[in-house]
């Protein structure tokens, strides 16, 4: 493969891949909110509002739960990439198969945890449920819930492997087909009246359904094979990649951390009525931001396929035209933030809506700091295999959060939440973009 890479990798092929997966993902995304409009209403008024609320909080833990892949699951990309670039596909099963493995023995320790702790757990208490339905229901449900977001631990491997291979649109093709498959289980659910557990596995199955079948794709293909070489070396390679994994982990740490402490922090010093904007402003920026969203795993892979090949000049006319397009793509995200979102939100919610400009102004400069320095340059850093550095820098983003907050946000709100995360950004850029430029720019012609 890598022979044929190094013939394939031409001028017209560099956006190739990229803006291939990056179609099928802004197609995935249309059809996620689409799923999601048709399902919530119906499932709030088939369920009525403690069901649905009692939904609601448990998918609510699901973000708590790919913690526990100790940042596993990103600390392979760049290995796999260099594997499959070098023709050691091999290794690269081998890889796989030991992390599979892992979190499948991971899986099997948490789901005998659950079986064990949850009849100790007085989940009506919890949940202050009423209804004698929802009573019935809560621990079924729960447990349920719980298996599925255990197995998104091995899903989400799965799904990583065409990126790894410069084929992100597969990854894409299939989880649109775990989106219809959850859709079509949700209907069906609904229509014949089935109980919330029911309804849960096909809430929290997009990933598993999707994985299931690239799996089966991929082995039929005689793409993946099983590569075991004993238990003792699965641990050995686990704790090799765990130390990369840290980083990682440090990361997403912190990357969490900063999206929800604005909401926490505005919550206890102005009460839940003041964060109601800050809300709809932050869902508009990230559906504003899709296009340029669902380009990040892709142009992270052939980055880093470019490093491995030492091809200098094609990472530096990457990243020079996707800054470009992100800094005039934010200008026009910048208008519509600022001048036509009240209007836009208006017309789809059928309300009167009045934003403020001291907080649109703010979120569209937010807007386009997440479009450069996060999807561009943080991209960058991470397909260089610079981990240690970006964690550093994104625990540095979480500290100026912290410090600026402390004196904005009770002054100003939401207005204070946004510009304390404008400045962590701002105050970390020099570092991002010097860290790129000695790694890079400065020895673009050394290919």
């Amino acid at each position: 493969m890598g022979a044929f890479l190094k013939n394939e990798l031409n001028k017209t092929s560099l956006w190739g891949s990229i803006f291939q997966s990056a179609g099928i993902g802004v197609i995935n995304r249309l059809v996620s909110i689409g799923v999601r409009t048709i399902t919530i209403p119906l499932l709030l008024n088939y369920l009525g509002v403690e069901r649905f609320g009692l939904w609601m909080t448990i998918s609510s833990i699901s973000g708590y739960i790919m913690f526990l892949d100790f940042g596993i699951g990103s600390a392979i990309v760049n290995e796999l990439i260099g594997f499959y670039t070098e023709d050691k596909n091999g290794r690269a099963n081998l890889l796989i198969t030991n992390v599979l493995f892992f979190f499948l023995g991971t899986v099997i320790i948490l789901i005998v945890a659950t079986l064990i702790a949850l009849p100790l757990i007085d989940l009506n208490a919890i949940f202050h449920l009423k209804s004698l339905i929802a009573q019935h229901e809560v621990a079924s449900a729960t447990f349920i819930a719980l298996i599925m977001f255990y197995m998104q631990l091995i899903s989400q491997i799965v799904l990583k492997i065409p990126y790894t291979l410069q084929k992100g649109a597969l990854t894409e093709t299939y989880i649109l087909i775990g989106n219809l498959i959850s859709l079509a289980g949700i209907l069906y659910g609904v229509y014949e009246k089935l109980s919330l557990p029911f309804l849960v596995f096909f809430l929290t199955g997009t990933m598993l359904f999707a994985a299931a079948l690239l799996i089966f794709r991929l082995i039929r293909k005689k793409i993946y094979y099983l590569a075991w070489e004993g238990v003792g070396a699965m641990f050995k390679e686990i704790r090799r990649i765990s130390k990369v994994g840290f980083h990682y982990l440090l990361m997403q740490s912190a990357g969490m951390l900063l999206s929800s402490l604005p909401l926490t922090l505005i919550v206890s010093y102005h009460g839940v009525g003041a964060v109601a904007f800050f809300g709809l402003m932050s869902q508009v920026m990230a559906a504003v931001q899709i296009p340029f969203t669902v380009l990040q795993q892709p142009l992270w892979a052939k980055l880093n396929q470019f490093a491995n090949l030492r091809m200098r000049e094609a990472i530096f006319s990457i990243i020079k035209n996707y800054v470009l397009y992100a800094f005039l793509y934010s200008c026009l995200a910048a208008c519509f933030l600022i001048f036509a979102v009240n209007y836009a939100l208006n017309i789809f919610l059928h309300k009167d809506i009045l934003i403020p400009l001291s907080l649109r102004a703010p979120f569209a400069i937010w807007c386009a700091c997440g479009l450069i320095a996060g999807g561009g340059l943080g991209t960058l850093i991470m397909a260089l295999g610079l981990t240690k550095q970006m964690a550093a820098i994104s625990v540095f983003q979480l500290v100026v959060f912290l410090v600026t907050s402390y004196w904005l946000i009770p002054k100003s709100a939401a207005t204070g939440a946004v510009w304390s995360i404008v400045f962590a950004y701002t105050l970390s850029f020099p570092f991002i973009i010097r860290l790129v430029w000695l790694k890079i720019f400065s020895n673009r012609h050394d290919n």
